[in-house]
């Protein structure tokens, strides 16, 4: 994701009145992860 790309997420995302505003793939996969199973992201191998 270019620098351009990552900004017009960001902006639309205040345009729509988002409080946590997940840029690119890998985050917005980690914010569902922690939606879905919040203790899963922590647990230690």
């Amino acid at each position: 994701m270019t620098p351009d790309q990552a900004a017009a997420v960001i902006l639309k995302g205040l345009d729509h009145g988002r409080s946590f505003i997940p840029v690119g793939r890998v985050a917005a996969l980690s914010a569902l992860m922690m939606r879905v199973a919040p203790g899963s992201m922590n647990a230690r191998c």
